[in-house]
């Protein structure tokens, strides 16, 4: 397989992800899982994980290859929350300026929830759109 998710390294994938997402550094705990690309031998994605609740938990996802998103790598990056963490909901933000990044958030089936002004700078486009995601909305892991 091209792409596989790697666990190893939890500090460095921790600091890449908030280097990639212009994010301050994660609280602690935190959990990370990146998306290998093994025909370039390089990281091209991955979601650091924080900010436990036992019934929520945030991802801040990063991605430089979408060819990286393939079913199974979706499936392993989605069980992480709703199947190990037990959590009934994920949420995330993205940046509003960052039209991608929202529209890549919207095609993982996350929901929008609200918005942080000014939440990454003083631009109306500094905003911070907030996703959510519930369990039974997750359609990349078996629901039942």
């Amino acid at each position: 397989m091209r792409y596989v998710i790697v666990h190893e390294g939890q500090d460095t994938l921790a600091r890449i992800c908030s280097a990639k997402c212009k994010c301050p550094p994660f609280s602690e705990p935190n959990s990370s899982l990146g998306i290998w690309d093994s025909k370039e031998g390089k990281l091209v994605g991955g979601v650091t994980y924080s900010d436990f609740t036992g019934r929520d938990l945030w991802a801040s996802i990063w991605l430089d290859d979408k060819a990286a998103l393939t079913r199974g790598i979706l499936r392993e990056l989605f069980s992480y929350p709703f199947e190990t963490c037990g959590v009934v909901r994920l949420s995330t933000n993205a940046r509003k300026g960052n039209r991608k990044s929202v529209k890549l958030t919207k095609r993982l089936g996350f929901s929008v929830e609200g918005t942080l002004r000014r939440f990454f700078g003083d631009e109306d486009d500094d905003s911070a759109i907030v996703f959510g995601m519930l369990k039974e909305e997750c359609r990349w892991i078996k629901n039942g």
